[in-house]
């Protein structure tokens, strides 16, 4: 009897610590939640932000204004090439 009484409260003791573990972690998210909530919403208020915001659109735009430019002057050749290869 006391080798199962044994067994049983280690699993106690085990399932005990697991939760202590649980709860441990689903703080730990809560407040992680938390200040990206508070972050978020107070950088949403600070007009630097959306400066920022804009200023990233602004060059993606331009990343993909330059890249689409080049597209163009590569095609552009091919087709030139391509013309100079048909001519004798």
């Amino acid at each position: 009897m006391k080798i199962g009484r044994k067994s049983h409260e280690k699993e106690n003791e085990r399932e005990k610590e697991e939760a202590e573990e649980n709860e441990e972690e689903e703080e730990i998210e809560r407040d992680v939640k938390r200040w990206k909530d508070s972050t978020e919403s107070s950088c949403r208020l600070c007009p630097l932000f959306e400066l920022v915001k804009s200023q990233q659109r602004e060059e993606v735009k331009g990343a993909w204004n330059t890249l689409y430019y080049f597209n163009v002057q590569q095609q552009q050749h091919q087709q030139q090439q391509q013309q100079q290869q048909q001519q004798p």
